[in-house]
């Protein structure tokens, strides 16, 4: 079982093994037909609750899981902050391009030679874009039905403060880690929308320096 289960197993049982003693002993204290008839009922219906409680634990996320949307959200970061610095350097090459037309023909090899490489990069951006846009969809929502069943579990079961704690930590980190990757998609969104006006931009400065060149050339 995974750790989240377990811990809301464990939540369950103790909230029920508390009232099974309590009706064990007063089933060993003697007691008439009638009342042994409703007892029995009662664990009957104890057992019902723990089982319910055990099969709801399959509807969370397991620990395992909060770990891998952890790890990828430090490895899409660290990818982001390097795609960043690419943008910043293209941006800069395309503002100093876009100065005068003059300027354009003495730096249009430098462009020329640098848009290639540029071109693969930001095309494997946008393939790692769509991946991710989807992926952090998926398990934000995974994560929101996880944090609905936790309500649930925590309204219908008799917990002490610790386990409450305990609760509300798990909680906080489904939160926490929703929230990432909420973020996440936003900057993805945002990067993906400059990616397109630079290429379109690049391709712009593409057309105008031809033009020159055929201007020059007629004259």
């Amino acid at each position: 079982m995974d750790w989240t289960g377990l811990m809301i197993g464990v939540a369950a049982s103790i909230g029920t093994m508390s009232v099974g003693l309590l009706i064990v002993r007063r089933l060993s204290s003697g007691v008439s037909i009638g009342q042994k008839d409703s007892l029995l009922h009662e664990i009957e219906s104890l057992n019902k609750s723990i089982e319910k409680s055990i099969q709801s634990t399959e509807k969370f996320c397991s620990k395992g899981q909060l770990d891998s949307v952890t790890n990828q959200l430090q490895e899409v970061q660290s990818s982001l902050a390097g795609q960043k610095e690419l943008l910043k350097e293209v941006e800069k090459r395309l503002e100093q391009a876009q100065k005068t037309i003059e300027e354009k023909e003495a730096y249009h090899q430098a462009l020329k030679s640098a848009k290639a490489e540029d071109e693969e990069k930001v095309a494997g951006l946008l393939a790692r874009y769509d991946d991710i846009a989807a992926e952090s969809i998926s398990l934000e929502q995974k994560l929101a039905a996880s944090m609905k069943n936790l309500d649930q579990m925590l309204a219908e079961l008799q917990l002490t403060q610790e386990q409450i704690i305990a609760f509300q930590d798990v909680q906080n980190a489904l939160t926490d880690t929703s929230s990432q990757l909420r973020q996440l998609y936003l900057e993805y969104e945002g990067m993906k929308k400059r990616i397109d006006t630079l290429m379109s931009q690049l391709e712009d400065l593409e057309v105008e320096y031809t033009k020159l060149v055929e201007q020059q050339l007629g004259e």
